[in-house]
């Protein structure tokens, strides 16, 4: 190999052959057993019938009759069925049954349907009737199913309907197909063929991916050019110059390249334009530079360019010119005997020339541009040429005049650009006019690149690079890139918390790279890397048949993969077990199923832990422990609460479920996202929470924070004809949100997927009005949607609905069909076991008095730019959007000797009690956790010394087993100044709480002034003395944060004497610093 050629190739080895000698990935029998299990997800159904015909020509008789009626049978009432052929014939087949088949009439019925049994009784009962009207004559009745059939099942089925029809009858099940295609050769080329797969399946192709789609190509091309009568003139030379490309990448020899030369220059010059006989000659002497060093020649086509360019007034021209006289000069310095100075003073005369004309701007502009690119190698100072560049760019920032692809190259290639004083600046200007100039690709590999550089120490920097790279990605070209990126910032996504909208960058990759397996045959390791990461988030995220069946296609493909992948795995197996110990009690007599699901799947420790959690000891584990079950209860104890629990922060959940419910923390603000249990609409709830957290996750950079801490979602699914999404925001509860979906259709699929973007993007609107109603957060929110693109990353890649449904459909998770094969495993336990909760074990139990609050700024050595959502909370006690709906205009306090004294919110409207009732929905009519908290601070004015101020807020937030050491957290508090004639009422509160112990709270609603506000006793919740504290303004406590909360910088309260160093006024002065 040439020196020109190795150093290219090194550069650019996707412009070279990829076609290697090695094993390829070939058809596998666990691959095809999953695709033949899925074919109607794919509505593959006609496509497995022809499958199964062409088994049956091969395997049993070739004198197949196939019915031409509708799907399903036709009028035959067969899908297939044989004729008689002469008996000489027969003889003469190669294979299958030939003497019998060929004398006898038979019939074929094919199913791709779960529901196998009905299906195969209703097929015989119509091919015996149709043979008993019709006198058909079949001796023989088979019916091919792409189901798993028992011998058991398949033996007692054949001679239930042989007894009543008096016919053979033969089931031919999956495995029997399976062992089939697995037996040749021959029948492995009819799988791959009858599903359109690739023949690289078959391992017989050395050929490599890019390979085979040139070879493809350049043989269109050829064909088309066998025929140039049939062209238009102006598709003459594009497909002449196509032909160049194509064969250089493929790198024919040198006699078949410079025959494809020869003809495109004779075609460029009977058709081509005074531009496309420049390009002609730059391509074939860059073609013969880079990949066959023919010095001679590629100076005979430099001088043939030099020529044109110098008769030309062509700028585009002398573009060429430039970037060829760096090849030629290179060969000079390499000993090739040439006079380089008189090429480089023509190039210099012709800069002159066509830089002298002020009266063409944007030919100035070019000529300075391309001169550029031989100034290194003309020795001018580093510096100065950097500062051309930035001038150059600048100049053109409204034109479409400069070609930034050479200054990419050599920006990032040349390590001397790099000691230029401007060369930052230089770079990120290259990148915005890249992207002004659509050029994606390379764009896109500069941000991962800087992306990546930055993936460990600043996430949420590195996402904003990735995610700029997404749309530039987004095209056959980079296909790979675009899916390196995605992994990538799944990666990322799960790195701050933000698990389903990695999730779907991880299920986009995964999906992106199985249908180029199917279509292609070319399988990639991040097929395989995806999965991984797939069964590990879904595990996560309590979804168990999800993680199970992704650890399964994990399995397929990892024995597919012709290398082996540096995979450091840990235990699944050892850890979905953990998953499974967390199971509820209410829930393990619909989980017995399991123990064999498990089994088929190589998964014992899951299988153990199902069996345990119903009360069975594992026989096996119990023989390594002696059969002492006190040890094996003691070793399922230590495995349940190993420290990988902490990750396991979601209950388990099946699918045997009516409904699902999904959360995610998003700045602060949880979701809790409830929908029923379909397929369908569960993947667009995935989808719901992926937008959301993809959208607004990375705010954190830009501190953001909600002040909302919880909002719900409820997804109603609707079966109607027609595909809608409705989408109600309550005003009374703004915090919720319900979204009505049906279906969509086959017809529908591309609208549907226009209306669900919308959808999403409203949905969004609401969302952010909720989490942000300041004017100042909304604007930090479009800056961040302009500098991270993240509508582009939201629209593209946050939506699985789509590409879910389509590439796994209906039962790929569901727990029916995945389990329905075994055998029930009965619960046995009675009794509950003790719940294993998923906590830190160096958590204590200690309330916020454990903490010491720092109003400054943070200190050193902690830094929050890389925080997690997880560890981002708002308190979601005081709904903020409900209290500023509900006019809370101060408190009452209803007091008698014989019963416990109620404090009363008084609201000016109805939406009042709606606060309550979250509440009771949170912590129930009794908050035995003092989750609320209240402070009552008297003498709050010292000019109205009876006034007093009431604050109500979360009083547990800062509880040390909820937050981890490195936390935000946001505490929406609520308060009000009474402004009393006396304060006597808080007097004898205090007194008959100081007693009781105890007190009530509950709402009461003012509906016009002048009366008495009406008690909602109905909404009473009991409080305990812990969660309220009464004192006097100068006893307030500095490290109390619903005080500290509660307290305002114009505040004025009364101080006795000696009392002047009391903590509300170093508060007051703190707060009035910081104004």
């Amino acid at each position: 190999m040439s020196r020109q050629k190795e150093v290219f190739k090194k550069m650019h080895p996707e412009q070279f052959s990829d076609s290697i000698i090695t094993q390829k990935a070939q058809l596998d029998k666990d691959f095809m057993d999953y695709y033949l299990s899925t074919v109607s997800s794919r509505s593959q159904e006609k496509e497995f019938e022809q499958f199964c015909q062409k088994i049956i020509e091969a395997e049993l008789c070739p004198n197949l009759l196939t019915q031409t009626g509708p799907t399903g049978g036709g009028d035959s009432k067969v899908d297939s069925e044989t004729y008689p052929v002469s008996e000489v014939l027969t003889e003469t087949w190669f294979y299958g049954n030939g003497n019998k088949a060929g004398t006898e009439r038979w019939a074929f019925a094919i199913s791709a349907k779960k529901e196998w049994s009905g299906k195969f009784k209703s097929d015989v009962e119509k091919i015996v009737k149709v043979n008993e009207e019709e006198g058909r004559g079949y001796t023989k009745i088979f019916f091919l199913s792409n189901q798993y059939i028992s011998d058991k099942k398949r033996s007692q089925k054949e001679d239930e309907l042989r007894n009543i029809h008096n016919i053979d009858i033969r089931i031919f099940d999956k495995n029997w197909l399976l062992d089939k295609v697995f037996a040749k050769d021959s029948n492995k080329l009819i799988a791959v063929n009858s599903f359109n797969l690739s023949e690289n399946l078959l391992g017989k192709k050395i050929i490599g991916k890019n390979d085979y789609h040139r070879q493809a190509e350049l043989k269109k091309i050829e064909e088309k050019l066998s025929k140039p009568t049939e062209l238009k003139i102006s598709e003459i030379v594009p497909l002449a110059s196509k032909s160049i490309e194509l064969g250089r990448e493929l790198e024919l020899n040198e006699h078949e390249i410079l025959g494809l030369i020869d003809r495109y220059k004779r075609l460029t010059n009977e058709y081509g334009n005074k531009n496309e006989n420049i390009k002609c000659i730059y391509d074939c002497a860059w073609t013969i530079y880079w990949w066959y060093t023919d010095e001679r020649k590629f100076y005979e086509l430099y001088s043939d360019l030099e020529k044109l360019v110098l008769e030309e007034e062509s700028i585009y021209g002398f573009e060429k010119l430039i970037i060829l006289w760096i090849n030629l000069n290179a060969l000079k310095m390499e000993g090739f005997k040439i006079d380089i100075n008189q090429h480089t003073k023509k190039i210099l005369d012709k800069y002159e020339q066509l830089t002298s004309d002020k009266t063409k701007p944007n030919t100035i502009l070019q000529a300075k541009n391309a001169y550029q690119l031989i100034r290194v190698f003309l020795g001018d100072d580093i510096n100065n040429i950097v500062n051309d560049y930035i001038e150059i760019i600048k100049k053109s920032k409204r034109s479409l005049a400069i070609d930034l692809y050479p200054i990419s190259r050599i920006i990032q290639e040349n390590k001397l650009y790099e000691n230029a004083k401007r060369y930052n600046e230089l770079f990120e200007l290259v990148v915005e006019r890249m992207g002004e100039e659509n050029k994606d690709g390379e764009i896109g590999r500069m941000l991962a690149k800087r992306g990546h550089s930055l993936k460990d120490t600043k996430p949420y920097e590195s996402i904003s690079y990735f995610s700029r790279t997404l749309r530039r990605f987004y095209n056959e070209a980079n296909k790979d890139n675009l899916i390196l990126t995605i992994l990538e910032m799944g990666e990322l996504f799960e790195k701050i918390g933000l698990f389903w909208s990695a999730r779907n960058f991880y299920l986009y990759s995964f999906c992106l790279c199985f249908n180029q397996y199917i279509k292609q045959g070319e399988i990639s390791p991040v097929l395989i890397i995806s999965a991984n990461h797939l069964k590990y988030i879904e595990l996560k995220l309590g979804r168990i048949m999800y993680s199970a069946q992704f650890h399964c296609l994990e399995q397929i493909f990892e024995n597919i993969y012709p290398k082996k992948l540096n995979n450091k795995e840990e235990s699944y197996d050892y850890i979905l077990a953990i998953q499974i110990f967390r199971t509820s009690f209410e829930k393990l007599d619909s989980i017995g199923k399991l123990a064999g699901y498990f089994n088929d799947r190589n998964l014992y420790f899951s299988k153990v832990a199902v069996e345990y959690q119903l009360g069975h000891y594992n026989d096996e584990m119990l023989t390594s422990f002696n059969g002492d079950k006190e040890v094996f209860d003691d070793f399922i104890d230590k495995w349940k609460n190993q420290p990988v629990l902490q990750e396991l922060k979601n209950e388990p959940w099946y699918g045997f479920e009516e409904q699902i419910n999904l959360q995610s923390r998003v700045l602060g603000c949880l979701f809790e996202v409830k929908t029923t249990n379909s397929p369908f609409a569960i993947e667009f709830a995935s989808s719901i929470l992926a937008t959301i957290e993809c959208f607004l996750g990375t705010g954190i950079n830009i501190q953001l924070m909600s002040i909302v801490g919880n909002i719900k979602i409820k997804i109603n699914l609707l079966e109607e004809e027609k595909f809608n999404i409705d989408i109600k925001h309550n005003s009374e509860m703004p915090t919720e949100i319900n979204i009505t979906i049906s279906r969509y259709g086959y017809d529908e699929y591309l609208q549907a997927q226009s209306t669900m973007n919308d959808k999403f993007v409203e949905i969004l609107g609401i969302i952010i009005s909720i989490m942000f109603p300041r004017k100042e957060d909304f604007n930090k929110i479009k800056l961040m949607v302009e500098a991270e693109e993240a509508i582009i990353r939201t629209n593209i890649f946050a939506n699985s609905t789509f590409i879910s449904m389509e590439t796994f459909g209906e039962s790929e998770f569901s727990f029916r069909d995945l389990t329905e094969m075994y055998n029930q495993l009965n619960l046995i336990r009675s009794k509950k076991l003790e719940k294993i909760e998923a906590i830190n074990s160096d958590k204590a139990d200690k309330t916020n008095d454990s903490f010491k609050i720092n109003y400054d700024k943070p200190l050193e050595g902690i830094d929050f730019t890389n925080i997690s959502n997880e560890n981002v909370i708002t308190s979601d006690i005081i709904n903020v959007p409900l209290w500023d709906k509900s006019g809370w205009m101060g408190v009452m306090f209803l007091m008698t000797p014989s019963r416990l004294p109620i404090l009363a919110p008084v609201f000016s409207t109805e939406i009042g009690k709606n606060i309550f009732s979250e509440w009771i929905e949170k912590f129930g009519v009794e908050d035995n956790e003092d989750i609320l908290g209240l402070r009552i601070i008297k003498g709050i004015n010292k000019e109205n010394p009876e006034w007093y101020r009431v604050i109500i807020g979360d009083h547990k937030i800062l509880n040390i087993k909820t937050i981890e050491k490195k936390s935000m957290v946001l505490l929406p508090v609520r308060l009000h100044t009474m402004e009393a004639q006396s304060n006597i009422n808080v007097i004898n509160f205090e007194k008959l709480l100081s007693i009781s112990k105890k007190y009530y709270i509950c709402p009461a609603i003012l509906k016009s002034p002048g009366q008495s506000p009406e008690v909602d006793f109905s909404k009473m919740i009991l409080k305990h003395i812990d969660s309220i504290k009464i004192c006097n303004a100068w006893e307030v406590e500095e490290n109390d944060m619903l005080y500290e909360s509660g307290i305002m910088p114009n505040d004025n309260p009364v101080i006795p004497k000696g009392k002047e160093d009391s903590d509300i006024l170093k508060i007051i002065k703190r707060k009035l610093e910081k104004r």
